[in-house]
């Protein structure tokens, strides 16, 4: 748990299996979560709630709930370059009013959909060049911010 105004980076672990959230950054903490495996948390991967920071280029699959859920009016996290898969609920969940720059993220295999702003505004959450697969549950949301590509064909 990252919390209370926190900062400094959190590089190269391993967070599995645990009964709860695998990270959690609460009340205005602003960490730098890099390089990092986060899978298999019986919750939600990482949870910022009320807090910034940067999570980037993260390997984040396979949690019960969400991948990562921002939350609160005071979440404002960058969230760029991460693999987001396998997770039960959605890949990117984002509430209450929480803000955001949800960036250039792989998104696949996600029970749940890829990316839902549940009462979140979407003025407030900048979505631009995030890779979706073109499925059913490809993502909750379909706004102009959010830019969908296409796999190439490999016939």
């Amino acid at each position: 748990m990252i919390f209370d105004g926190a900062d400094g980076a959190f590089r190269h672990n391993r967070v599995y299996k645990n009964h709860r959230i695998g990270v959690k950054i609460i009340r205005n903490a602003n960490p730098i979560l890099t390089h990092n495996q986060v899978r298999n948390n019986l919750s939600h991967g990482i949870e910022i709630k009320n807090a910034s920071g940067i999570v980037s280029a993260n390997d984040i699959g396979g949690n019960r709930l969400s991948g990562i859920c921002i939350s609160g009016r005071a979440a404002n996290p960058i969230v760029l370059k991460n693999q987001i898969h396998h997770a039960h609920g959605q890949g990117v969940l984002v509430l209450d009013d929480a803000r955001g720059s949800i960036e250039q993220n792989v998104l696949y295999r996600n029970k749940g959909g890829h990316l839902e702003l549940a009462l979140a505004s979407p003025a407030l959450v900048h979505l631009r060049n995030n890779e979706l697969p073109s499925t059913p549950t490809a993502a909750l949301l379909d706004s102009p911010l959010l830019q969908r590509e296409q796999p190439e064909d490999e016939t």
